[in-house]
């Protein structure tokens, strides 16, 4: 029967030509479903892995107290999860390189603002909600109970292809300083947060923060008859603190430091230089006829600006603007913020297509 079809088209020209118009027709209408979104097209199918990270981004400036009160509230909602096995914390640095941390840059964490977080969950054949299906629940929940300290909270998983750096990037050169570039850069992801499928929204770029530098007063010190090198120790003892030893213990995977700080004199609640020369008064030091003699009488207060973390890609300055899809493909919220930016920036910018 079959057969005979094929011959009776091959035999007839009318019904060759109809054929190819049929299939032509069932092209141009398969295609015309991925911009009508009769049908969703997809880069690359989600992976129903067995294991996700979190990415914990705090201010600059902010200490590692501040870090590991937002990871302990993380790690307490994750643990009410019958699917999750376990969760690892790395405070100040990246957690052991992945494949997705091979491309965002978790071997060059050092700053006890940045935390990673680890999850271990069951096996694919033992639960029965897939992996990012999980975090698209529990994404939501974890952002509002957890939000202290204007964190920014960003949920990482296994990609199904080669690693990239987000789902969506902006990559912004040009302007005439790191200021103008971030300020665009804010725009963007401004632009990236108005699309209803696009989650964890993030500049990475530094604010602008205060720092303070003690300067030393060498000929204040001699006259006063304390040793320089004593002035230098209480310095950092009361401010980074001094390493003593280690002990051993037969439940902890390193040797456990002994650590010892003067207080809290590193702490400043409100960051103002006033706060810093009452910690510095309060820090005494005896001199050789036993008076005691605050150590704000030896150094000078000098305030400035932290210099940010430098980006450039091809040797050119550039800040990168980047966002998360949820349970979509990229190339949806992608033409969407593409239009918004041509709508709303050609007021102050020169937008080309």
């Amino acid at each position: 029967m079959l057969e005979r079809l094929i011959y009776s088209i091959l035999e007839s020209r009318f019904k060759k030509y109809m054929v190819y118009l049929i299939s032509l027709m069932l092209f141009a209408g398969s295609i015309y479903m991925i911009p009508t979104e009769l049908v969703k097209a997809k880069m690359l199918p989600g992976k129903d892995s067995d294991t996700f990270s979190i990415y914990v981004d705090l201010p600059k400036g902010k200490s590692v107290s501040d870090t590991k009160d937002v990871t302990s509230c993380i790690a307490s909602i994750l643990m009410q999860e019958q699917d999750v096995i376990s969760t690892s914390i790395f405070l100040a640095e990246g957690q052991p390189l992945d494949f997705a941390g091979m491309v965002k840059g978790s071997i060059l964490k050092s700053e006890q603002n940045e935390a990673e977080m680890m999850i271990n969950i069951n096996k694919a054949s033992h639960r029965s909600e897939q992996s990012y299906n999980m975090i698209h629940r529990i994404r939501p929940i974890i952002q509002n109970k957890c939000s202290h300290h204007d964190v920014n909270i960003k949920f990482v998983e296994l990609p199904s292809g080669p690693p990239v750096l987000a789902s969506v990037v902006g990559e912004i050169y040009g302007g005439n300083s790191f200021e103008s570039r971030r300020e665009f850069a804010y725009k963007i992801a401004n632009i990236f947060k108005q699309q209803k499928t696009l989650v964890d929204v993030d500049v990475l770029a530094d604010e602008t923060t205060k720092k303070y530098s003690l300067i030393l007063d060498n000929n204040k010190v001699l006259e006063s008859g304390v040793g320089l090198e004593q002035v230098k120790k209480m310095l950092y003892i009361g401010f980074e603190g001094f390493g003593l030893g280690v002990v051993n213990d037969a439940n902890a995977q390193n040797q456990i430091p002994l650590f010892v700080r003067i207080g809290d004199c590193r702490v400043l609640k409100d960051g103002s230089k006033k706060e810093l020369l009452k910690k510095l008064k309060n820090l005494m030091l005896m001199n050789e006829m036993g008076l005691m003699i605050p150590m704000s009488e030896f150094v000078t207060i000098k305030e400035t600006l932290q210099a940010p973390t430098i980006t450039s890609k091809n040797l050119k300055n550039m800040i990168n603007g980047i966002a998360e899809t949820d349970m979509d493909s990229q190339i949806y919220p992608l033409l969407d913020a593409r239009n918004d930016m041509l709508n709303q920036m050609t007021n102050d910018y020169e937008v080309t297509k």
